[in-house]
């Protein structure tokens, strides 16, 4: 089973840093980039089917929704840090759709003891954090640039991807596993049993999270005035009254008490 992490998937400006000690994490993917850093000791990432082995002084950036997992082989310390995309947006606009053909990568010395010291859990400062993590993924970008970048469709495209892929590009319109089988070209039975080995949920209830990952985005940015009607539609949802509802079984509150505590 493939863990979706949903928190990692939504909040504006997430940021959150652990530090880890004989790092080992199951095999997970999240709409945020991941940096890890291998402080001592080393790590066997796992991204997409293919081992890295990071040692000491080594960095590795997962890019969104790119399955991956840990291990560590004797003993590790790993700084770990999940960031949105709104620190590093010239980063991703360079990157466009392509990927690097490994996740590791390394900084200079002075580069990283300068990334190590802003990115602390209590840093309070959103530029330093944006200093720090554009430092990170400038280096990733030289150096994958120079290995030859892959375009997203140029990966091997498993089953897995290509239902993410769907799901990415058609949320918002009113698609079902029926549609996605119909165009992906296999049978919805076994999609569905998919669905259940990938993530243990079914495929409604992934795109329903996924819709309200970018409701949630929606209603956190305060300089749109979007109404939550709005905001349902946008988010692929076909009426208000099921956005209130899925919205309400999450959070265990209605979408406009939200925005009200949210804007005030």
């Amino acid at each position: 089973m493939i863990l979706y992490q949903q928190h990692n998937s939504s909040v504006p400006y997430n940021y959150d840093v652990v530090t880890y000690d004989n790092f080992e994490y199951i095999p997970h993917l999240h709409g945020d980039p991941e940096l890890v850093c291998v402080l001592e000791g080393e790590v066997i990432a796992t991204v997409e089917e293919r081992k890295e082995t990071l040692k000491e002084g080594q960095f590795a950036l997962i890019l969104p929704h790119q399955v991956h997992s840990f291990e560590t082989p004797q003993a590790s310390r790993v700084k770990v840090i999940v960031f949105a995309e709104e620190y590093v947006r010239e980063f991703r606009k360079m990157l466009g759709d392509r990927v690097g053909r490994t996740a590791a990568f390394t900084m200079e010395e002075e580069d990283r003891r300068f990334f190590l010291r802003k990115t602390e859990p209590t840093l309070p400062h959103r530029m330093e954090i944006c200093a720090a993590l554009s430092l990170a993924c400038a280096a990733f970008l030289k150096q994958k640039t120079g290995e030859g970048l892959l375009r997203e469709e140029d990966r091997r495209e498993d089953l897995l991807h290509q239902m993410l892929s769907f799901i990415s590009h058609h949320y918002t319109e009113n698609i079902t596993l029926a549609s996605m089988a119909d165009a992906l070209g296999y049978e919805p039975h076994y999609l569905s049993r998919c669905f259940h080995r990938f993530f243990d949920k079914n495929f409604k209830q992934f795109v329903n999270e996924y819709r309200l990952n970018h409701a949630r985005q929606l209603l956190a940015d305060k300089d749109q005035q979007m109404s939550i009607i709005d905001i349902a539609y946008a988010s692929g949802f076909q009426s208000v009254r099921n956005f209130n509802r899925v919205y309400r079984e999450a959070e265990g509150t209605e979408p406009r008490y939200t925005r009200t505590s949210e804007r005030v």
